[in-house]
């Protein structure tokens, strides 16, 4: 048995951010949580309205790196 109770945060590899960010929003009717700088790339995290959990869509290439 886990003793985990909840999950803040799923990273979403994602190779588009923008288009990525319109599908979850403009399709799917997310909120956008946070929309910022992250080094030298963008920090995105959606959610649907009300919920505890956000996905953090993250810009990598098709092998998975950033």
């Amino acid at each position: 048995m886990s003793d985990i109770t909840e999950i803040g945060t799923v990273i979403v590899p994602v190779s588009n951010q923008d288009k990525a960010l319109a599908f979850y929003v403009d399709v799917l009717g997310f909120e956008v949580r946070l929309d910022g700088p992250f080094g030298e790339g963008r920090w995105l995290e959606v959610a649907p309205p009300g919920a505890a959990t956000t996905l953090a869509l993250i810009a990598c290439d098709e092998t998975g790196e950033r």
